[in-house]
């Protein structure tokens, strides 16, 4: 079969489209059935070859997009859902405390920019990555007791650090000298 006329499409649609939104309602609200018995009649309009039979392709049509649709939905529901629940989660942990108040994570990036490269890959792979000694140790080839050695040094360091930033006399008085 050929395709359709413009006065067979607009037809087929007053016949049509009133049906399909209603059959789409059962599982889609207003204005979601509306814009996939429009999607239906595109892709009528789309086809190569008309179908032999519009009445029962249409049908056919307006079930898949619903379910398409409903099962995107859920999906990004689901993306959505999780993404929130991430920076909740994300928002309850901080790594980084000082005595009066959270750290903010740019800071603990510069504060962490300071140490070495193997004094910062010791501090995250310990902290950030969950990893024992041991662990670290074969990461980086060195000892137990050198991975030990390097994170406790590390740590000190950013002590150091935070009582300097957070002491305002020490801080004006190192920095003037």
């Amino acid at each position: 079969m050929a395709s359709l006329t413009p006065s067979e499409i607009s037809s087929h649609f007053e016949s049509l489209a009133p049906m399909l939104r209603l059959y789409l309602r059962q599982w889609l609200d207003e204005s979601t059935a509306l814009d996939l018995v429009q999607e239906c009649f595109i892709q009528l309009i789309r086809e190569r070859k008309t179908p032999e039979e519009i009445r029962p392709w249409m049908f056919r049509v307006a079930r898949n997009k619903a379910l398409n649709w409903i099962r995107s939905n859920r999906r990004r529901m689901e993306r959505e859902t999780s993404a929130i629940e991430t920076d909740e989660a994300s928002e309850r942990q901080r790594w980084f405390r000082s005595a009066d108040s959270e750290i903010e994570s740019r800071e603990a990036e510069q504060m962490l920019r300071r140490l070495s490269e193997a004094e910062r890959e010791t501090v995250v792979l310990r902290i950030w990555g969950d990893c024992g000694f041991e662990e670290i140790a074969r990461i980086q080839g060195v000892s137990t007791s050198q991975a030990h050695r390097t994170y406790h040094g590390a740590l000190e360091q950013l002590r150091n650090h935070l009582e300097f930033e957070s002491n305002p006399i020490l801080n004006q008085q190192l920095t003037q000298k």
